[in-house]
């Protein structure tokens, strides 16, 4: 049943005919008889090869394609018919089923059978798997290409309920399938270590557990592949399904016990890493190596020795690959070896004439400090890395910035540290900020660069040596191509010095590597730049204090770069940035400017992904609260602006508003009152109505920032009635029907007494509005309001009375029905929490006093025709009228 619903799921997919080799196979029934179909078809063939019946247009060509893969469709289907019949009626399941769909099917089911396998066959039932996986392998080579990637794609499904003894079998006999034989036939099935047959070792399968001899033989040719067979190029569609079955071998070897590892190493890995195999298999051997080393660390050793001669080989991919698995030892082989065995040929590959061995190199070198020791990464690797870095080529520039906050921060532990007579200084005079741009940085001559050790040269890779014992007087000499001494000269041209104080110490580990990465950021390639950008803060957290004032000069700098993709570096990762500032207002500040005030949006929409973080940072620095109210104070306006640029996009004003909830947190309350609460009243006028709450819920959090003070009271009843007056009388529905999302928003974050003195006179004439959909979201929102005693009252007088008798049934029906009342606003009344609030908010928030100041200062800006507290919201986009 399950093969014949696989089949029929999947025969839908027949129209497109692509392959369906319709061949003699394909078109024999059930008993092996030929279908009657087969002569129709090449006598068809026969007389669209004849050149009377040629088409004479375009038209008549295309209807007799549609027609011949009607026709082919139609066969296909027929095939597949048969083959469901005769499963059904001899009572086909499992390895039986899945073997007469592979030998008399087309490939359409062959590839849903096998995809499928896991319906197909039960994985507990040991003699039956094992019978179907041997028909699959056997006839793995002889299926079309898309076929065999079903094939690995359906094994690799029911590889987790295989049991361990089969596991090592089945790696034997998908070997293979893995390597590239021209000596083997196409058409012809290999027998592979499943077959039986011909091995006297083969036996049955006994109690559900398979032994050794009944998944048989090993292939005794596989080792004969040698570096002499001529491969030719593979199409794309058998470099597909050699690639899965190399996937599947490895997660068969996931599998195996720890026990079969040394028989794997001898049988699938030993002839690969020979010199005479071809660098397809030398490759594969290295992988194989490394997913055998998580079965077994004892398998570092024989991969270290391998992995060295690897390094040598005259294959650039091969010796690429090495290179590339050398990281995996640092954790699993004792230091001593890595040192003295690994690191000579790490040298030779890092001085390599293939740009990408030497980067791979790079990368697995600044890898290495962890596990070879402080002593060894000072004395040797530090000299090396720095000469490769500084004679490096243009076209592995790149690579060097890309990996150099990593290379910094591995090494720190092996520089120098500042001479102190830098230190003093600097604490007593910082370093001027020599990121400049423009005319000041093709000033810089030559013998400053010089002296302060930065001179072009092209020196071989050398290190000096080392006292550990380890030889170096075979250390290769090998100089890169004059191409370096190019870059050398324009980049002392073009970049910044640390001025006279920095190249006293120029020999300093630290000043070095600083000088480099300033140099980088003055690059005239906006990649680097950008990379530079990208590893700024990991630079920042490596380097002493002295140089931050430095690094904050070059991060600056990129903020104002030309090319957009810098920028938006710098913003992504800046909130990294803003703990190492030792004076925010100074640092921070103008760097937060100039992002903000970017013309490109993505550069903004970057910085205030974390504008959170950057201001709780700025916060936490600045313990002077006239400091931080200047700083924060600076930001109002850029924030402003960013969302009046983004007030349209209803999902980056939701991300906005999740770091403006902690706004109360760091600005002023001028700034809260007079900028952010316009701000966010207009959103309930002209915004998303999804987004209400949010807008509510933040603008109840900035009300409640304080009630110290008089001040701060009639500050706060100020901007409640001036809310009420814009929102409750407003022309616009949505933003009377805002004004009662704010209500139910108050009502949780302001005590039942403030809320029935101030906002429930104007809830109650919303009762008689004129708009149907303002009364309904007033009938789901006052259900809930009706737990507050001082509430009850009056809204089952006026509100509730008015609702019931509303000539809207929509409106009637959400007053009266429980479950049309708003899920969001279900929060009840309690008396510990009124209490807490009402606490809170002080005797002076509901006293005479503060609300005949707050009415004074109303009366007062009327009178002066001054603009109101609340301005009436921004009407938005027009529409086009209707017609």
């Amino acid at each position: 049943r399950s093969s014949k619903s696989s089949a029929r799921s999947s025969s839908g997919d027949v129209p497109t005919g692509d392959n369906a080799s319709v061949s003699s196979d394909a078109e024999t029934g059930p008993s092996g008889e030929t279908s009657s179909n087969s002569g129709s078809t090449s006598s068809s063939k026969g007389k669209k090869a004849s050149p009377s019946k040629s088409p004479r247009n375009s038209e008549e060509q295309g209807e007799m394609l549609t027609k011949d893969k009607a026709e082919q469709a139609q066969r296909m289907l027929e095939t597949v018919e048969r083959v469901l019949a005769h499963i059904s009626d001899n009572g086909l399941s499992g390895s039986a089923a899945v073997e007469y769909i592979l030998v008399h099917s087309v490939d359409v089911q062959r590839i849903a059978t096998l995809q499928q396998l896991h319906n197909h066959v039960d994985a507990h039932d040991a003699e039956d798997t094992a019978r179907a996986l041997r028909c699959v392998l056997d006839r793995a080579q002889s299926l079309n290409p898309k076929v065999q990637v079903a094939a690995a794609d359906g094994i690799q499904r029911i590889l987790p309920a295989l049991p361990e003894s089969m596991c090592r079998p089945l790696v034997d006999s998908i070997a293979p399938l893995i390597s590239r034989r021209e000596d083997t036939p196409v058409s012809t099935p290999r027998k592979t270590a499943l077959s039986p047959g011909d091995s006297p070792q083969a036996g049955p399968v006994a109690d559900g557990v398979v032994s050794p001899g009944s998944l048989g033989a090993t292939e005794t040719d596989s080792h004969a592949l040698t570096a002499d067979v001529l491969l030719l190029p593979e199409s794309a569609a058998v470099t597909e399904a050699r690639s899965a079955w190399k996937e599947l071998f490895h997660a068969v070897l996931r599998r195996i016990p720890s026990v079969e590892v040394e028989g794997v190493l001898q049988q699938h890995v030993d002839w690969r890493m020979q010199p005479t195999s071809p660098s397809t298999e030398k490759i594969f051997g290295a992988e194989t190596l490394q997913v055998l080393l998580d079965k077994n660390p004892e398998v570092g050793t024989l991969m270290l020795r391998y992995l060295i001669g690897l390094s040598c080989d005259e294959s650039t991919p091969v010796r690429l690959a090495a290179v590339r698995k050398m990281p995996v030892l640092f954790d699993v082989v004792l230091p001593v070896a890595i040192r003295e065995q690994l690191f000579m040929p790490l040298l030779m590959l890092l001085a390599d004439t293939k740009l990408a061995v030497a980067c791979a190199a790079f990368e697995t070198a600044i890898a290495m400090p962890k596990c070879v020791g402080t002593a060894f990464t000072r004395d040797v690797l530090k000299p090396v890395l720095k000469q490769f870095i500084t004679n490096a080529p243009d076209e592995v520039l790149q690579t060097t910035t890309r990996n150099y906050g990593k290379l910094v921060w591995n090494l720190r532990d092996a520089f120098e540290p500042l001479p102190q007579a830098f230190v003093e200084a600097a604490r007593a005079s910082p370093i001027k900020a020599s990121m400049r741009r423009g005319k000041s940085l093709s000033k810089q001559s030559t013998a400053e660069m010089s002296a302060a050790g930065h001179s072009p040269r092209s020196t071989p890779l050398a290190p000096p040596p080392y006292d550990a014992g380890l030889s170096l007087s075979s250390m290769p000499s090998t100089s890169f191509s004059p191409q370096q001494s190019m870059r050398a000269a324009s980049m002392a041209a073009n970049a910044p010095s640390f001025g006279q104080l920095a190249a006293q110490f120029a020999d300093n580990d630290w000043i070095f590597f600083f000088a480099e990465f300033a140099r980088q950021c003055a690059s005239q390639d906006a990649a680097i730049r950008r990379e530079c950008a990208f590893n700024a803060p990991a630079l920042m957290a490596s380097v002493p204090m002295e140089l931050r004032n430095e690094m904050f000069a070059c991060v600056s700098a990129l903020a104002k770069d030309s090319a957009p993709k810098v920028r938006i570096s710098v913003a992504a990762g800046f909130h990294e940035l803003c703990s190492f500032a030792a004076d925010p207002v100074q640092q921070i500040l103008p760097i937060v400017t100039a992002l903000a005030a970017d013309t490109n949006v993505l550069v903004k929409e970057h910085l205030f992904a974390n504008i959170t973080d950057i201001f709780s940072t700025v916060k936490r620095a600045l313990p002077s609260a006239q400091k931080a109210d200047t700083f924060f104070t600076s930001m109002t306006p850029l924030v402003i602006a960013y969302e009046k640029e983004i007030h349209t996009n209803w999902r980056k004003v939701a991300a906005l508003l999740t770091h403006m909830q902690h706004f109360a947190d760091w600005f002023s309350p001028n700034d809260l009152f007079a900028k952010y609460v316009p701000l966010l009243v207009s959103h309930l006028v002209s915004g998303a109505t999804a987004l209400n709450k949010r807008v509510c819920r933040t603008i109840a959090l900035f009300l409640r920032r304080s009630f110290a003070t008089l001040e701060d009271c009639v500050r706060v009843l100020i901007a409640v009635k001036n809310m009420t007056a814009v929102l409750a009388r407003n022309k616009a529905a949505a933003g009377r029907m805002g004004f009662i999302a704010l209500f139910s928003e108050m009502a949780q974050h302001f005590s039942q007494e403030f809320v029935k003195a101030f906002l429930l006179p104007a809830l109650a004439q919303l009762a008689a509005d004129k708009v149907s959909n303002v009364r309904c979201a007033l009938a789901r929102a006052v259900p809930p309001l009706l737990s507050y005693p001082l509430l009850r009252g009056p809204l089952e007088k006026t509100v509730v009375a008015a609702l019931q008798e509303d000539k809207d049934p929509d409106v009637r029906r959400c007053i009266a029905d429980p479950l049309a009342v708003s899920m969001d606003s279900l929060v009840g009344y309690s008396d510990s929490r009124n209490a807490r609030l009402l606490k809170e908010e002080g005797p002076q928030l509901l006293s005479s006093e503060a609300i005949k100041k707050a009415g004074e200062a109303l009366e007062a800006a009327k009178e002066k025709s001054a603009p109101p507290v609340i301005p009436a919201a921004n009407p938005g986009p027009t529409r086009p009228k209707k017609r």
